[in-house]
């Protein structure tokens, strides 16, 4: 690797300058490099040479090398430079790089998100939308997930907040009780805001001694029962013109209400319990756990009889 004084002239490069010294690399290649998706130095260098000035070609002396990277391979300095240097590149490499970061953290924003008024997820390119609509502008000098949670924040007002996780708890019998009374629940399946994930396994293992667990059912917790319908126009401009109090419906008797009681039901498996104890049961069957490796896998739920079959 040549590292003696010459005239090298270069065009089209990106340059990363550290401590007054300066390489030339391929346009986005440096990106690729730092986040290891490329290890061939060769691939990233355009010439293997360490220069004071690429653009007027001033390539630097080994005194100068010896002196700041303290008798450093000529190799072991170009990964340095463009491992912690400061890359400088074109605007449209720029325009690419934040359109890049946009797509990402609007990727996050879709995973971690859910539709008030679909009650599912929304889709990238929605996401996509909306953050220009509040003239988003992605910076990449902040992480993806860093700028995710903030866009989370900013998108409230426009129907999309972050989607509950679903939870199970998993205890012995002796510690049900105590466990469900710390957490102020009265079902082992239950959701959960995901800042407060934390908060529910401590006080889990406090009330528990460590015996019991949490098992995550879902990170993101969507559905059409997620979905926050706004009252119809037509109705409310009645409602609002109207000089009649609005009349309670009459309480329904105790027979019809045990008519109207639904059966619980796993959302992972697609069977209905008549009872919460059938219901808290079918979470500790195997059939159960091994759907929940199959949905984590992104495949399709095994009924309880093909389960068995291949069993």
């Amino acid at each position: 690797m040549p590292l003696q004084e010459q005239s090298i002239k270069l065009s089209n490069v990106a340059i990363v300058r550290l401590k007054g010294f300066e390489v030339a690399c391929y346009p986005s290649k440096v990106v690729d490099y730092r986040a290891g998706r490329e290890t061939d130095l060769d691939e990233v260098m355009q010439i293997e040479t360490v220069f004071k000035n690429v653009r007027k070609g001033v390539v630097a002396g080994a005194k100068e090398l010896n002196k700041v990277f303290k008798n450093k391979s000529p190799e072991e300095i170009c990964v340095e430079i463009i491992k912690h240097g400061e890359l400088q590149v074109s605007e449209r490499e720029r325009s690419a790089q934040q359109e890049a970061m946009l797509r990402d953290v609007a990727v996050l924003v879709s995973e971690k998100t859910i539709d008030n008024r679909t009650g599912f997820q929304p889709p990238v390119g929605a996401v996509e939308k909306y953050m220009r609509e509040i003239h988003y502008a992605a910076p990449t000098s902040k992480s993806a997930k860093q700028q995710a949670l903030d866009v989370i924040r900013r998108l409230e007002p426009l129907g999309i907040r972050r989607a509950p996780m679903r939870l199970l708890v998993c205890f012995e019998d002796s510690d049900r009780d105590a466990v469900l009374r710390a957490l102020g629940v009265e079902d082992p399946v239950m959701l959960v805001e995901p800042k407060m994930y934390k908060d529910v396994v401590a006080k889990v293992e406090e009330a528990s001694s460590g015996r019991a667990k949490i098992e995550v059912l879902d990170h993101a917790a969507r559905g059409v029962e997620f979905r926050v319908d706004p009252p119809p126009p037509a109705a409310a401009a009645a409602a609002a013109s109207s000089s009649e109090p609005p009349r309670r419906p009459p309480p329904p008797s105790s027979s019809s209400s045990k008519q109207k009681k639904k059966t619980l039901r796993c959302t992972t498996c697609g069977g209905d319990f008549p009872t919460p104890a059938a219901h808290r049961d079918h979470f500790k069957t195997e059939w159960h756990r091994h759907n929940l490796k199959l949905k984590l896998g992104g495949h399709p739920p095994l009924s309880e009889e093909d389960f068995f079959l291949i069993s």
